[in-house]
């Protein structure tokens, strides 16, 4: 029967992959998410204000 070796990750390696990963996170460019976001809360505001413009014209 073969022995069985189990090999563990080191904490250094460990570390280090974390904080290449919470590195390349910062690093990140959102405009685009920005953007979209913002573009779909103007498309709600406007939908909105126009239901509700409707809405007191027929009162």
């Amino acid at each position: 029967m073969a022995d069985k070796k189990i090999v563990k990750p080191q904490h250094d390696q460990t570390v280090d992959h974390e904080k290449s990963v919470s590195e390349d996170v910062h690093k990140l460019d959102l405009r685009g998410t920005l953007f979209m976001t913002m573009t779909l809360g103007a498309l709600m505001l406007i939908s909105w204000l126009g239901v509700f413009m409707l809405f007191m014209e027929r009162m």
